[in-house]
């Protein structure tokens, strides 16, 4: 075996350990790998393709490694490189070529034609404009003892949408997009020999499918595209990092494995954020049971009804819920109200303005018209004011009304008893009064928003 498809060799048998395999332990080397193929084994690798029309390169690798790039391409062919292709545009993947495009120049050559995603130039405008940004952060990562990070770029000559065809030489190249690590990432297929090379959407890592430090990642749709590479049936799959993996049945193996990864990272993240939407649901639809419980309880206490059977039930219902969600509930505690506290304040606050406007009812009905305003004034006051904490009202029939609605509902049914009339329309004027007042006495304010719709529901369970 040769030295780099030996070392890939003794990676995947796990000869060399389990913690050599990070890019940071990469293997320094060119070599030939194949005809007319050679691979630069570095923190970021490359590939390089000689044809007739000159060298192509997918993926330059970085800056750290481009002089010996450079001198082991030339050992190995002194032919112009035609072609750049940038998988992606982070700075270990873009840099390589520097000593080839100076030779060009001082030979007077054709310059390279770089070809990237068309989101690689705006990458790079935005890495210009965050250069000390992106420098910390990835001192931070990488522990590089300062920062360090380009703010000038050689920009690709060519874009690439969601696929292309390249012929150079005799030789095809198929470039495809897709999102994965990055949003500007491309992997090459090479059909006539079945290789293929993937760039970062395999490294010999677990995918960084999340990294808060780090712009977004998209792991469903690079799942997809691991699936997808999986299909062709490549017999060599050369990396973004790490060593070339060699035979069919391995290099579907690591696709299928990290593909299976990403899909299970992805399935669960959706279903623990489902099952909280759900418990956050059930907690409150317990609790507006409650809640209407304890409406149907202050209506029947002012008619004298049984009411204990709906009340126990209720409860039952809610004590039982509340077991099940504890698990929830516990670790949502600190952001929780505490909805009993502010229950019995509100419950205390409705029965001062329910025994305030009882006290006053003759006075507005049928009292002086100055003194009917000036207490229906003091009455809006004090609903304006709880009003900041009770957003709704819960009557005994499981109907409900937000607290502008009451103020206006009041409003209404005083103008119509003070409008001029026979005796029994005032009448007829004073009851229907009367009767909202009964009724809003015995409702029970609640300190959310709720939904004829919602009760309705909770009415009927």
């Amino acid at each position: 075996m040769s030295g780099i498809r030996d070392w890939a060799d003794r990676m995947w048998t796990g000869d060399l350990g389990t913690t050599n395999v990070h890019p940071g332990q990469a293997h320094i080397q060119f070599e030939e790998v194949d005809r007319n193929l050679g691979f630069m084994s570095a923190f970021s690798n490359a590939l390089v393709l000689e044809t007739a029309e000159g060298l192509v390169f997918i993926d330059t690798s970085s800056l750290f490694h481009a002089k010996p790039l450079f001198d082991g391409v030339r050992a190995w062919s002194s032919q112009p490189v035609h072609t750049g292709i940038y998988t992606h545009g982070h700075v270990d993947h873009v840099f390589g070529l520097l000593h080839f495009h100076a030779e060009a120049e001082e030979k007077k050559w054709p310059a390279t034609r770089i070809i990237a995603h068309q989101c690689c130039p705006e990458r790079f405008d935005r890495y210009s404009l965050t250069q000390g940004y992106n420098g910390h952060i990835n001192a931070r990562q990488f522990n590089f003892p300062k920062p360090v990070f380009p703010s000038r770029f050689r920009y690709p000559d060519e874009t690439v949408r969601l696929e292309r065809t390249l012929d150079v030489g005799e030789v095809r190249i198929e470039l495809f997009h897709d999102k994965g690590e990055t949003d500007d990432h491309l992997w090459a297929w090479i059909p006539e020999r079945k290789i293929l090379y993937t760039g970062d959407l395999f490294i010999w890592a677990s995918p960084n499918c999340g990294n808060p430090q780090k712009a977004q990642r998209y792991p469903r749709e690079w799942a997809m595209a691991l699936r997808k590479m999986e299909d062709l049936g490549a017999e060599a799959l050369f990396p973004g990092h790490g060593p070339p993996i060699f035979g069919p049945d391995r290099v579907s193996q690591a696709l299928g494995d990290a593909a299976l990864l990403l899909e299970t990272v992805t399935q669960q993240t959706l279903d623990q954020r489902m099952q909280a939407a759900a418990a956050q649901n059930q907690m409150n639809r317990a609790k507006l049971a409650n809640t209407m419980a304890q409406a149907r309880r202050r209506e029947a206490q002012a008619q004298q009804v049984p009411f204990d059977m709906d009340l126990k039930r209720a409860q039952a219902e809610k004590a039982r819920m509340e077991t099940r969600l504890a698990p929830v509930k516990e670790g949502r505690q600190r952001d929780q109200l505490d909805f009993d506290v502010l229950d019995a304040k509100l419950d205390r606050e409705h029965d001062q303005n329910m025994a305030f406007l009882n006290s006053k009812l003759d006075i507005i009905l049928e009292g002086e018209k100055q003194k009917g305003r000036k207490e229906l004034a003091k009455l809006n006051a004090r609903l304006k004011k709880i009003g900041k904490k009770a957003k709704s009202y819960v009557f005994a029939d499981g109907t409900s009304m937000t607290t502008k609605e009451i103020q206006r509902n009041i409003d209404a049914l005083y103008k119509q008893a003070q409008l001029k009339g026979d005796a029994a329309s005032k009448q007829a004027a004073y009851n229907e009064f009367s009767s909202f007042v009964g009724k809003l006495t015995n409702s029970t304010p609640v300190h959310f928003t709720v939904t004829d719709d919602d009760t309705m529901s909770q009415g009927t369970a």
